[in-house]
């Protein structure tokens, strides 16, 4: 992993963020370094299925977790638990939805109630 980090930032890249590394047979994830060298790595649950449009979903997240201030490494996590909790939604469905991740339900989590376990609907009091 250190020779892809060296490689890519020898080709001018500040940050790297490395997605789809394979922690163990039952765990991937992300692997960043920001632009001090400090690496961060974060793992979630593996899923084996061909789903498509994950990497888009993670970077887009990324980006907008940057664009609210958060630090890199905490940017790169919290895109992971997004594009994770966007698994999980699509997961029931991939015998019809067989192409591209159902992250609508999971939008939520780019608000200010970030990455809190339940949606602010299922957290709301009853009246």
């Amino acid at each position: 992993m250190n020779a892809l980090f060296d490689g890519l930032r020898a080709l001018g890249a500040r940050r790297v963020v490395l997605t789809g590394v394979m922690f163990s047979d039952t765990e991937i994830g992300i692997a960043a370094m920001d632009a001090d060298g400090t690496v961060c790595t974060a793992g979630s649950r593996y899923i084996d299925a061909k789903l498509h449009g994950t990497g888009d979903v993670f970077t887009a997240a990324l980006i907008g977790y940057l664009h609210r201030g958060c630090h890199f490494a905490d940017a790169a996590r919290n895109a992971l638990t997004f594009v994770s909790a966007a698994i999980d939604a699509t997961q029931p469905f991939l015998d019809t939805h067989w192409y591209g991740l159902c992250f609508e339900p999971c939008l939520w989590r780019l608000t200010d109630s970030g990455n809190a376990e339940t949606s602010p609907a299922d957290s709301a009091p009853s009246r």
